[in-house]
């Protein structure tokens, strides 16, 4: 979904059939202060665009 500043909902996708292809966590380490991110590919078996 995404959302104006006034946090109203502009456009949403409704997605057919998904399931995780992938998934890639950070490495933890406690004395870095690297910015931790983190992945997640999905496939799908189609997908509607739509407006609120």
């Amino acid at each position: 979904t995404v959302v104006n500043w006034q946090g109203q909902r502009l456009r949403t996708w409704q997605f057919n059939d998904v399931f995780a292809v992938r998934w890639t966590g950070p490495q933890l380490n406690v004395d870095s202060e690297q910015m931790l991110e983190e992945s997640l590919e999905i496939a799908h078996h189609g997908f509607k665009s739509r407006t609120p």
